[in-house]
């Protein structure tokens, strides 16, 4: 079978399983993945036959991808920040939205002399690996509870040939109480357990449930990072979040109550409140 024909069935499957948006780019990403060869290569390589050791193989997951699975989770790889991060079912997919939380970090540190970076809840390690390859000069360390989400970004760490990032198991900040930061950062889990049935069967079959749901109406570990945040950040250190659709007004808010100043809200691509950064106060102190 040629090529170009067996991709014309793949992306058939893919759109009649999951009616992606790019459907012939997931069958090319498919090909690419289970040929170990570039795009450039897979677009010279179209009209000549498909190599046969390959082919049940590639059928297979194609299928897997029709069933929903997210390509992600079947090529073990997503690209964020220009870097290639290995991801499984242990951790989420990263998304474009969250760069902008990472760019906005990058603007705020030009102002820091080696800046010490806390990522909370770090899961493949995008965000604080990110921050490490893009500020030399500065310290990072990620938390994450799930042994698994640590193990890959340790991984990951040592694809992007990152050493000096410390990595601790634990809950929130429970593993790295007595250190002080310039900069905490988190992505936590956002989803209400109301908004559940609402969530693409893609995100909710196959992403940990762990790093996605939330009580208190997507707000639970919000309240209880701003809340003890005051007692690792530095002197006018940064709070930073990403937040979902709907939340950045009640997470600001609660950044005021408990005294954090210059509150930013940025906005992503679609135009939704995404992000929010604030500075401890010496008020923070009580």
């Amino acid at each position: 079978m040629k090529i170009k024909n067996l991709l014309t069935w793949a992306e058939e499957e893919i759109y009649k399983g999951t009616g992606s948006a790019i459907p012939a780019r997931e069958a090319e990403m498919l090909l690419e993945y289970i040929l170990n060869i570039s795009r450039e290569k897979l677009y010279i390589t179209l009209h000549e036959e498909f190599p046969s050791e390959y082919l049940e193989g590639y059928k297979s997951i194609v299928l897997e991808r029709a069933s929903g699975k997210p390509l992600s989770y079947i090529t073990q790889t997503k690209e964020f920040m220009s870097l290639p991060f290995f991801v499984n079912s242990s951790v989420l997919i990263p998304r474009p939205e969250t760069e902008i939380l990472v760019e906005e970090i990058l603007g705020m540190s030009k102002n820091i002399k080696n800046p010490a970076i806390l990522d909370i809840g770090t899961g493949s390690g995008c965000i604080g690996l990110s921050l490490a390859c893009y500020l030399k000069e500065s310290s990072v360390s990620v938390t994450d509870i799930s042994p698994e989400a640590i193990a890959i970004a340790k991984k990951n760490a040592v694809n992007l040939s990152l050493t000096s990032v410390s990595f601790y198991c634990g809950d929130l900040f429970e593993p790295v109480k007595g250190l002080l930061f310039d900069i905490i950062v988190s992505n936590p889990p956002y989803i209400s357990y109301e908004e559940m049935n609402g969530i693409s069967r893609e995100v909710k079959d196959y992403e940990p449930s762990i790093a996605l749901f939330s009580d208190e109406e997507g707000l639970f570990f919000y309240k209880k990072i701003i809340s003890e945040a005051k007692n690792y950040l530095k002197k006018e250190g940064f709070l930073t979040f990403e937040v979902g659709m709907g939340q950045a007004e009640t997470v600001s808010n609660l950044m005021k109550i408990h005294n954090f100043q210059d509150i930013k809200i940025v906005k992503d691509f679609s135009g939704i409140d995404r992000v929010i950064t604030g500075v401890r106060s010496e008020c923070c102190l009580f």
